[in-house]
């Protein structure tokens, strides 16, 4: 998969704008999902497609997408849809939903600016939270905590414990100003470690480890300082 220039185009419309992308849509959609493919192998054509995976949650006419593209595309023929994620008014939120990058794209920030722009257009409503449903344990649920999501209680029929949880996310929607409609691609060790430091952060044996290194680094130094190091 090539990446380009690394340079990508978000952007949200409704669906009566969505017909260019319909077919990557479902390209992409079945890509992230291949577990899905067979519930929709019978829907040939990507509006009858489109309108299914919508459906679900809402009726088509009143969702909106976020798209995210390649900027510009050496090759005519590869990909140019890489993220999406549609998003409905819920109560007092926006329900995300059909929430994907393609697999060659993940771990490079998109995901993250998906949401960000579903925040702005959260804030632009007057809302201050965002939602979605996903599967009780899976990569989905740790990237919505990872951004602040916590769970919310949802009925359940029988004993057994849903396989699907709701996440929440609340935020301020005063400090939403701005949005975006270009990016580049995180890459690179720096960006890899930013990330790692500012997850790991929230965690309080994150901060004991960095109290017991920094220790440890004072007991090798002392002698070579010449001088007494206290903690």
């Amino acid at each position: 998969m090539d990446f380009g220039s690394g340079k990508f185009r978000i952007e949200v419309c409704d669906f009566s704008a969505l017909s260019p992308w319909l077919a990557e849509v479902r390209t992409l959609y079945e890509a992230s999902f291949p577990e899905m493919r067979d519930e929709f192998a019978e829907l040939p054509d990507a509006a009858q497609f489109c309108r299914a995976i919508c459906g679900q949650i809402n009726a088509v006419e009143d969702c909106h997408w976020v798209l995210v593209r390649l900027a510009d595309t050496p090759n005519p023929d590869d990909m140019n849809l890489v993220g999406m994620a549609t998003f409905v008014v819920y109560h007092n939120s926006l329900f995300v939903f059909n929430f994907c990058v393609h697999p060659a794209f993940r771990q490079h920030g998109i995901g993250t600016r998906i949401l960000r722009r579903i925040q702005y257009q959260a804030a632009a409503l007057g809302l201050s939270a965002l939602s979605g449903q996903v599967a009780r344990d899976g990569r989905v649920r740790r990237f919505y905590e990872r951004l602040g999501a916590e769970e919310q209680p949802m009925f359940s029929m029988g004993s057994d414990p849903p396989t699907q949880i709701r996440l929440i996310a609340r935020f301020d929607s005063a400090a939403v100003s701005t949005c975006e409609e270009t990016f580049s691609m995180e890459h690179g060790w720096a960006q890899k470690c930013g990330r790692f430091v500012r997850r790991a952060a929230r965690y309080p044996s994150f901060w004991l480890a960095v109290a017991i290194g920094v220790s440890a680094a004072c007991r090798v130094f002392r002698p070579l300082l010449g001088r007494t190091v206290s903690l």
